[in-house]
């Protein structure tokens, strides 16, 4: 091999080797993709929910097994209802905590099938599991979790199935000068330690907003309000502003607010005024 590498290299070293059987080259093995998923039809098609949740229980026990198997467990579930006219329902289910438990699946999933109406009769059904691997993270020292995630995800799934899933979770401010304006998350498994007080105290009193704003009337003199008319009514005994912002210039949602602290015999308020007119948006503390 000494001058089989002199003339030719390592490429005529590695044909030696091969020619001799003297080298090894190891398999590579590759894992083949995994669907943790069921499917199954109705024939004849059926009509109420007795039937579903029957074989849903019976598949989702062995989506269990199978990840229970593989060391894994489901974050979320997709469930895929295909109706008889050919169209489909599909609804995403995700976990308040990560496992392979089927009964906590089929509450997850029995407070959005309670209330679901379809236009037409159940002809087929797909059940799909997103598989993670377990999470196994230490706990933070002042960070308090939930007693109890599953039932903390079971009541959020009855409020999302009540109330809509864009008006249930935890309000998050957008990036948007526009007031008032947030988002709802999911609300977090952890609750972070609470933030020290700030050195410097925030200047200023407190906005409390009133949810709904309350539509009032403005009387003006000379580029000032001087009187308030609706729920909360009474002459203006002092004023600060007006503070206009506006944006949204670029694109079909363009908004403009104008904004004044008013102070009336009964407190300090807010007023704004937007598209829908003048409206008192909270009172200042």
């Amino acid at each position: 091999p000494a001058e089989v590498g002199r003339r030719l290299g390592a490429a005529g070293l590695a044909l030696w080797e091969r020619a001799t059987g003297a080298g090894r080259r190891p398999l590579d093995l590759v894992r083949l993709p995994v669907d943790f998923a069921a499917g199954w039809t109705y024939e004849p098609p059926v009509e109420s929910l007795e039937p579903l949740l029957f074989r849903l229980q019976r598949h989702a026990e062995c989506l269990a097994a199978e990840l229970r198997a593989a060391g894994l467990v489901a974050a979320a579930l997709t469930l895929t209802l295909t109706l008889e006219d050919a169209t489909a329902h599909a609804r995403d289910y995700p976990l308040a905590e990560a496992g392979t438990e089927p009964d906590i699946w089929l509450k997850v999933m029995l407070s959005h099938l309670e209330g679901l109406h379809l236009p037409a009769r159940l002809a087929a059904a797909h059940l799909r599991a997103q598989a993670v691997r377990p999470q196994s993270r230490q706990d933070g020292l002042f960070d308090s979790g939930l007693r109890d995630p599953l039932a903390f995800g079971e009541n959020l799934s009855r409020l999302t199935a009540l109330l809509g899933a864009d008006r249930v979770g935890t309000p998050v401010p957008v990036d948007t000068w526009q007031p008032d304006r947030f988002i709802l998350e999911p609300p977090a498994r952890v609750v972070p330690a609470a933030t020290p007080p700030p050195v410097h105290a925030p200047l200023g009193g407190v906005l409390r907003r009133f949810r709904p704003p309350r539509p009032v009337e403005v009387e003006w003199t000379r580029g000032r309000p001087v009187h308030v008319h609706g729920a909360v009514a009474g002459p203006v005994m002092d004023h600060r502003g007006p503070w206009r912002v506006s944006g949204g210039w670029w694109g079909p949602e363009t908004w403009a607010v104008e904004t004044w602290h008013v102070a009336l015999a009964t407190g300090v308020f807010q007023l704004a005024r937007g598209t829908d007119g003048w409206v008192i948006e909270g009172e200042i503390d």
